[in-house]
């Protein structure tokens, strides 16, 4: 259809191309997708920030995250900002492979760049910091968010304690549990309650539980 409407002499659009390839990235097409994104650039339809996210946040969601990087790369220098969503996925599945260090390098670049974190974003990158053990970043990022005007939730906590309980810190952790059951509007979850039981059977605290 795309091919038919330039030989009917229509004007082709990337809003039109970017159809193409968000369906096929669905479909787990990536590689057609790319086609059809050099297509545009051979047509001399200019991609827009949308079919830059639509290729990153496919190679994110597949598990490619160095070439996703790529693409992240080019956004960055045609100065295309992700939008907060994109930002999460990237947070999640970069620290997921181990790179967070990467994907925080991202999280502060986008903000210069104009990016308005959300609490879901901050909470992604808390997650990430806490995974690789750094603890105390994290809970400076808890504060900026905090600067902010983002008010941690159940799931922000729920990190933050998983993070201290894996790091060995299983007292520091049942600190802040204690502070969020005595609260008003924190009450642990699930997650919350898993990751202090893990913490004490790590440390042999098998009574504590």
């Amino acid at each position: 259809m795309i091919i038919e409407m330039g030989n009917q002499g229509l004007v082709l659009s990337s809003r039109t191309l970017n159809y193409v390839v968000e369906i096929a990235c669905e479909m787990g097409m990536i590689e057609y997708a790319e086609d059809v994104f050099d297509e545009m650039r051979m047509r001399d339809f200019r991609p827009d920030c949308t079919s830059y996210q639509l290729m990153a946040m496919a190679y994110c969601t597949a598990g490619k995250v160095l070439v996703s990087e790529r693409w992240l790369s080019d956004m960055v220098e045609r100065g295309f900002l992700v939008d907060n969503a994109t930002c999460s996925l990237v947070i999640t599945k970069f620290s997921d492979e181990e790179f967070g260090n990467r994907a925080y390098g991202y999280f502060n670049k986008w903000i210069e760049m104009g990016l308005k974190p959300n609490l879901i974003n901050f909470t992604a990158l808390i997650n990430g910091l806490c995974k690789r053990g750094s603890i105390k970043q994290a809970f400076e990022t808890l504060e900026e968010m905090v600067k902010k005007g983002w008010k941690p939730n159940v799931y922000t906590h729920a990190v933050l304690i998983d993070g201290l309980c894996k790091k060995g810190w299983t007292e520091k952790a049942f600190r802040l549990f204690l502070k969020h059951v005595r609260s008003d509007n924190y009450k642990p979850n699930v997650h919350t309650y898993t990751s202090m039981i893990h913490g004490y059977c790590q440390e042999s605290k098998v009574e504590e539980r």
